[in-house]
């Protein structure tokens, strides 16, 4: 399962929706996943301090999974930070996944974290080493900022050594794409 083309669902997206202002918050929404409409209800309950997600999607089983939500203190002892929380294994996640399962029999879409997810990986874990090169060469263009200083009293300053940087990849990769090209051209006249 590629985890780019899924929706997921953040901590961080249930606090800007106002799910921990009050005691029982009950939030809803629609998205299109995988070719499906996907229906869901996100119920957050802070006396129980439990999230349970009910999914609900086209011809399928509506799907219930319950969180537990953790809240604790910061590394930086600034503030509280929020999880989920699998009592099962003992794990905290901030993230969940929407995912396509069969269970018992039942099939349908749940929110799951990624350690339950089998073999999740982003799209660029897929791509060879060399084509991540490749793609590369196309972030030289994104990187350049209109006002960007490469020196400043003389000195060259972290966005100068970035740019450099880039540019030195850039020559590289042209510099093996040359060679690729030149190699594939002389095969074929050979």
């Amino acid at each position: 399962m590629i985890l780019d083309e899924t929706l997921r669902l953040k901590i961080s997206t249930l606090k800007d929706g106002g799910a921990f202002l009050s005691d029982r918050t009950t939030l809803h929404g629609t998205a299109y996943v995988q070719g499906y409409d996907v229906d869901f209800t996100i119920n957050v309950d802070l006396t129980k301090m439990t999230c349970m997600i009910i999914c609900k999607s086209e011809g399928e089983e509506t799907m219930q999974v319950t969180w537990e939500l953790r809240r604790e203190p910061t590394n930086l002892g600034i503030g509280e930070q929020w999880f989920f929380y699998n009592p099962y294994t003992g794990i905290k996640f901030r993230k969940l996944y929407y995912c396509r399962i069969n269970y018992h029999g039942n099939s349908g879409g749940a929110f799951l974290p990624r350690h339950v997810i089998s073999n999740p990986k982003y799209s660029i874990q897929m791509e060879s080493k060399i084509a991540r090169t490749y793609s590369q060469c196309h972030r030289h263009e994104d990187a350049y900022r209109k006002w960007g200083k490469f020196t400043y009293r003389g000195i060259l300053t972290p966005y100068g050594k970035k740019m450099m940087k880039m540019e030195m990849y850039q020559e590289r990769a042209d510099r093996t794409l040359g060679r690729v090209l030149v190699n594939l051209f002389h095969r074929k006249l050979h």
